[in-house]
């Protein structure tokens, strides 16, 4: 089971990322050729915002600035999840008790 975001309410099973910073590109030109031989782009973060966010494209809301809580959050089950879980595979089995 997944996690349900706090905001929209809907299970997801990741976070969108976002951080601030820069993209640097490098394009390598051939002089002899006259032409582009190759192009190397990486992203520079500067950690000076970071968002994690909910996927839904309905929600998008920021759920966690802080990488740590954001992991754990994507560990951890909500608790009435795991109980519905448990109820449901004691009825299946015939070992409901209520």
């Amino acid at each position: 089971m997944c996690p349900i975001c706090k905001e929209c309410g809907e299970n997801i099973n990741h976070l969108r990322e976002i951080c601030s910073g820069w993209q640097e590109t490098n394009v390598f030109f051939n002089k002899k050729k006259g032409c582009i031989d190759g192009k190397y782009t990486e992203f520079k973060g500067d950690d000076s915002v970071l968002e994690y966010n909910c996927p839904n494209p309905n929600c998008e809301k920021t759920l966690f600035t802080n990488p740590a809580e954001a992991e754990e959050f994507l560990r951890e089950k909500d608790e009435l999840q795991e109980i519905v879980a448990e109820k449901l595979k004691q009825i299946e089995e015939g070992k409901d008790e209520s």
